[in-house]
């Protein structure tokens, strides 16, 4: 029979954490799409939760009468960070989670993640979100493009 260390234990999926992990942050895995669902159902459960955002330049659909527009994707897609908001929660209850496929782990300890990783990714996050559309678009002065279409593909063009 295989019994766990010590230190094991304490970071297995299905045990209570000491107050001392509440410190970390752990990663949920969600379902395709399901981010931000994973993220409510998670904070509805009274955990502590982040999923950063990343603004982009959308294109615009074809007939689309405005042009392009800044969207907000999940900044890792299928990935929620979430931790105890009280010392005497599991955090066992979120892998049935609605929204959530597992929670990530090596071997049988889960994944963590520190405070100021989290603090760093959401320094980023406000930078990016406080830009503009000109600072954010892939199309800046002088990149050089080519067409997609199966005609015109062999033309190239330079952004001004």
């Amino acid at each position: 029979m295989h019994t766990l260390t010590a230190a094991a234990r304490r970071t297995a999926p299905t045990g209570v954490l000491p107050a001392a992990d509440m410190t970390r942050w752990y990663l949920a895995f969600s379902k395709p799409k399901l981010e931000a669902l994973a993220a409510e159902q998670l904070q509805n459960q009274g955990f502590e939760v982040y999923l950063p955002l990343y603004k982009k330049v959308a294109k615009p659909r074809a007939g689309d009468a405005v042009g392009a527009q800044t969207i907000r994707e999940p900044m890792f897609p299928r990935y929620v960070f979430f931790k105890p908001g009280r010392p005497e929660q599991s955090v066992s209850t979120a892998r049935s989670t609605r929204g959530v496929a597992t929670l990530v782990s090596f071997g049988f300890a889960l994944a963590t993640v520190t405070d100021d990783l989290v603090d760093a990714i959401r320094s980023l996050e406000l930078e990016r979100e406080q830009a503009d559309l000109a600072q954010i678009t892939p199309f800046q002065p002088g990149t050089r493009v080519r067409l997609r279409d199966k005609g015109l593909q062999a033309l190239e063009g330079l952004v001004v």
